[in-house]
């Protein structure tokens, strides 16, 4: 009898035309882990690691009875010999003797969403690799002779992969091909008039080519729109920094014509979040407005990292960004999300979330998400404290952004390397080489080597040039947002030798109620370094706590501000204070 295991629409046992859908969370989560191993025993070790969060003392007993009841549903589906199909070896389990959607493509039902059933924080890439054998599919399918009935169907099981494809760039790209050699596609243009924001500007141009017409849709937006644009931010941006937020949140709702929803959307949580006395804040809106037209790779940037900050001051942030994440639709609205998500992360410490983002954006075919990617691998890399590799994933991030962004006007690897020298020398001063240029001669955010020359001074090593230190202090206290504004100025009074232990304590106890953003370790750093001078063992013990969870990786203002070094070296000396 033919058993087949079925991955799409429904996860189920399927003999001779009948299913059996599969029960069980754990069952589900082992069964899939067989089944991508394509035959390949997988380990007991490795089950266990994936798919509990706490290892039982009995563990492989545990494993076992999930096996066990995943037998007994094949013996429900009528297989003779259950034990032959999930077969046990010496260190763990193999799936034997039946086909998947993974192993036999041709008979899978492509259409339907991958592992439907799957938790995404354990299948990602299965859902990716199941998600990429349906475009497979969909090419597969345009290759065979067409007819009306036929093409009818197709149509249908695209609008089917279409609401929930992760690949959307690419399917659109297997059916313009087909489309080139011959093949007209309805489902294709209809894309293209209704979901704009999904096809490229390439697509379109070859859309329109094919067709015979352009789309009013996907026409590039003239300069007097873009100058609207820019004004309404411009306005929306002045009446926040005046304190008229109220204003400026009508202003939003009167301008649907010329904002489009997703920017209305990051500009409203902006004016609602985040303080206009917040110098950090107010300086990448202004800078938003000011590069919308003339860099505006640059100003996609002072967006996602306003929004970014905007997420982490929600209370439910979090579940905002993840949200916004799995719901975005198009390349540019998914790259936007994936950045907002990134730069959300920088606060808390470094886990697999910020690694799968990277994949998702290597994943997007546009030039905006493979230059972020390298970026943001840079930054993961800087985060490990793995200097060479960052120092190499730099390069990479230089190359593809040269050739991706010709004209865009990024300077972030000379930034960064301006500021690493600033920060980590002489720890790793012949990884990254000072290149001598100063303030102001960006075109992105200059205010990063002030706010690294300002917090070295005053956490790592003493200015000797009095002057220059308090240049730096005062250019950085505008920029740097509260908390870490205040941590700054305490450091500065204790420089100057006014009294700050209590205004420490006062901080140290708002700590677990601070909203956690990109510059939140300089807090802890600044009262460990105040507890140091003053003596004081239950603040440094404080502050060596707070930094305990990053264990194991470098800290830093993100996304590189300063780096203050390894975690570790900072927890160990203000634990010893």
């Amino acid at each position: 009898m033919g058993l087949r295991l079925r991955l799409f629409g429904g996860i189920s046992w399927e003999t001779t035309g009948t299913r059996v859908p599969l029960r069980g969370r754990t069952r589900i989560d082992i069964l899939l882990a067989l089944a991508e191993a394509e035959g390949a025993v997988v380990s007991v070790a490795t089950l266990l690691d994936r798919f509990w969060q706490e290892v039982p003392s009995s563990g492989a007993n545990a494993v076992q009875r999930h096996v066990s009841a995943l037998r007994r549903q094949l013996a429900e589906a009528g297989v003779d010999d259950p034990s032959s199909v999930i077969e046990a070896m010496p260190l763990g389990y193999r799936l034997h003797g039946i086909s998947t959607d993974l192993t036999d493509p041709g008979d899978a039902e492509w259409w339907l969403e991958p592992a439907a059933e799957a938790s995404s924080e354990h299948h990602r890439r299965l859902k990716r690799r199941l998600g990429r054998l349906a475009i497979r599919q969909v090419q597969a399918e345009l290759a065979k002779p067409t007819d009306n009935v036929g093409d009818s169907l197709l149509d249908n099981r695209l609008d089917q992969l279409w609401e929930h494809t992760t690949h959307p760039v690419e399917l659109i790209d297997a059916v313009l091909v087909a489309a080139e050699r011959g093949r007209p596609s309805a489902w294709l243009t209809n894309v293209a008039a209704q979901s704009s924001a999904a096809v490229t500007a390439d697509q379109h141009a070859r859309i329109s080519e094919l067709v015979g017409r352009d789309s009013p849709a996907h026409e590039p937006p003239s300069l007097a729109d873009l100058e609207a644009e820019r004004e309404t931010v411009r306005q929306v941006v002045g009446l926040w920094v005046d304190g008229r937020s109220d204003h400026a949140l009508d202003l939003l709702d009167e301008t649907t014509s010329v904002l489009d929803a997703d920017l209305r959307r990051r500009l409203y949580r902006a004016v609602v979040w985040q303080r206009p006395d917040d110098g950090g804040a107010r300086g990448i809106l202004q800078q938003l407005a000011e590069l919308r037209i003339t860099l505006p790779q640059l100003a996609e940037r002072s967006l996602v990292s306003a929004d970014s900050n905007s997420l982490n001051l929600m209370p439910d942030g979090d579940i905002v960004g993840g949200r916004e994440v799995r719901e975005a639709v198009g390349p540019g609205s998914r790259t936007r999300a994936l950045r907002v998500e990134f730069l959300r992360l920088l606060a808390q410490p470094l886990d697999d979330a910020s690694v799968r983002i990277i994949d998702d954006l290597r994943d997007i075919d546009t030039a905006d998400a493979a230059v972020e990617a390298e970026r943001f691998a840079f930054v993961n890399a800087l985060r490990t404290g793995e200097w060479e590799d960052a120092s190499r994933q730099l390069e990479t991030y230089r190359r593809v952004a040269g050739a991706r962004w010709p004209v865009a006007g990024d300077d972030f690897a000379e930034m960064v390397t301006a500021g690493l020298q600033r920060s980590l020398d002489p720890l790793c001063a012949s990884t990254f080489a000072a290149d001598g240029r100063r303030y102001g001669r960006f075109n992105g955010d200059p205010y990063l080597l002030v706010v690294a020359d300002a917090a070295r001074f005053l956490t790592l090593w003493p200015a000797a040039d009095t002057t220059l230190h308090d240049v730096a202090y005062h250019a950085a206290i505008t920029v740097l947002r509260s908390p870490a504004a205040r941590a700054l100025s305490m450091l500065n009074d204790q420089r100057a030798g006014r009294p700050v232990i209590d205004a420490a304590h006062a901080l140290a106890e708002e700590l677990d109620s601070i909203p956690r953003d990109r510059q939140f370790l300089l807090v802890p750093i600044a009262l460990g370094r105040i507890a140091e001078q003053n003596r004081d063992r239950a603040l440094a013990k404080q502050a060596s706590e707070t930094l305990r969870p990053w264990s194991g990786q470098a800290i830093g203002l993100w996304p590189v501000d300063l780096i203050f070094g390894m975690a570790d070296q900072w927890i160990d000396r203000f634990a010893s204070t």
